[in-house]
């Protein structure tokens, strides 16, 4: 059930990449295209050269929202079908393993950084985390925000906390995602082209 579940869940972060990127990208192509066209058979360089480089930058921003719509989709993917469980085990196998190595491990830290940099190569490490669990601790991981205060606690408080921080991250993905950000960027690629068009 959890294999196949992690699965889908890729499948579907990837579609919804492809949703935005690919769709963006095919847009940033044609318009790359219609502008070199322009380039050739007119006078006036300006507008498509304006729309030739918009392409490219355009291109560069569906990359960065088709990035962020997949980990999104992942996200809540992962808190639909309840797949998240693997987290605590996780950060708890983790937090022992540490405090077999270096007992108080955690006091000798004071930044978030610091602590972030030492789950992240412990979880670099891990083979026995799927890609999915990977992306989903890494993220949760990043988003760690811990004060110097955090660090005085207990082991277990303290191992209570980095749980509670790792789940909450996912929890604020319960809803599912939409990307108007990525058709506000269409609109105004297509606007650019048509203007380009008109001007030229």
């Amino acid at each position: 059930m959890g294999s196949v579940g992690y699965k889908q869940i890729g499948f579907k972060a990837m579609a919804a990449w492809a949703k935005t990127g690919g769709v963006g990208i095919f847009i940033s192509i044609l318009t790359f295209i219609i502008s070199i066209v322009m380039l050739w058979n007119k006078e006036s360089k300006t507008w498509p050269g304006i729309l030739l480089i918009s392409s490219i930058i355009f291109s560069l921003i569906y990359v960065l929202i088709a990035n962020k719509h997949a980990l999104n989709t992942l996200l809540y993917q992962l808190w639909k079908n309840k797949l998240a469980y693997f987290i605590i085990p996780k950060v708890d196998s983790y937090v022992i393993k540490f405090s077999n190595l270096q007992p108080g491990w955690f006091q000798n830290l004071t930044t978030a950084a610091s602590i972030k940099t030492k789950l992240l190569d412990e979880l670099r490490k891990d083979k026995a985390v799927n890609k999915v669990q990977r992306i989903v601790l890494n993220y949760g991981f990043e988003k760690l925000k811990l004060s110097k205060m955090d660090f005085q606690q207990p082991e277990d408080a303290f191992k209570s906390l980095l749980i509670q921080q790792v789940r909450d991250k996912i929890d604020i993905f319960k809803r599912a995602p939409s990307c108007p950000i990525f058709w506000l960027i269409v609109s105004l690629q297509i606007i650019l082209t048509i203007l380009t068009v008109i001007m030229n």
